[in-house]
């Protein structure tokens, strides 16, 4: 009995162990980048401007962190055709977004077109009210959405005003 515990906590930690230097620096990477984001909260009230630029900034290094998880670590192979995208150009970019799969072909156009650190995703409203993440997206001034326009409105006007007169360049996913 005492020989098969021991190989499941055998198996346990080779597990463990193969999830930490896979994927370890990237939840590290992750867990900074989220507490730096909550140290930035109170400056967004004051400075609004540079704490969305520094926040974009954060969120670049994140999202091309994940981005490399799929395109070197799994071997993704993302091919775009079409037209050539604006550099730096602000956009609003609706997608059917079916799969975890879109995340990536979004992120890979975001990229090409320098826009990655400004990309913004509605997210579900209760997430504001997770620490550290939920203050992470504040400051990068996520769209923050229940899904009912009554309530959202208030949020869409606080959003695009923010957008609006900071001319803050933006890359909005719906």
């Amino acid at each position: 009995m005492a020989s098969s515990t021991r190989q499941i906590v055998a198996w346990f930690f080779l597990i463990l162990r193969f999830v930490f230097l896979t994927f370890g620096p990237w939840f590290v990477h992750l867990l900074i980048a989220d507490v730096l984001l909550s140290a930035l909260l109170p400056f967004a009230f004051i400075f609004p401007t540079h704490t969305y630029h520094l926040a974009s900034a954060i969120a670049e290094s994140v999202w091309r962190g994940v981005q490399r998880l799929c395109e070197e670590y799994n071997g993704a192979d993302i091919i775009i055709a079409g037209d050539e995208l604006p550099r730096g150009e602000s956009a609003i970019v609706v997608a059917n977004h079916n799969e975890w799969s879109d995340f990536y072909l979004i992120q890979a156009m975001a990229i090409r077109s320098g826009m990655l650190g400004r990309c913004r995703w509605f997210a579900k409203k209760a997430l504001k009210w997770v620490p550290v993440l939920g203050w992470g997206l504040l400051v990068m001034g996520m769209p923050l959405v229940s899904r009912r326009w009554a309530e959202d409105k208030e949020e869409m006007e606080r959003l695009f005003s923010g957008i609006k007169e900071g001319r803050w360049p933006v890359c909005m996913y719906s």
